[in-house]
């Protein structure tokens, strides 16, 4: 049976250190933070 994906809406990640996750993604990775709260971050990965 094959299975297609079209889209991928959401991934989620846990981390132990949200402050190096967060270095990582922006700096290395280049995304752009859409939401931040204390322990939660969420990047943007399209452009609107």
């Amino acid at each position: 049976m094959l299975i297609m994906i079209r889209r991928i809406w959401d991934i989620t990640l846990t981390v132990k250190d949200l402050k190096k996750a967060v270095e990582f993604y922006e700096d290395v990775l280049g995304l752009q933070k859409k939401y931040q709260f204390k322990d939660f971050i969420q990047h943007r990965i399209l452009p609107e």
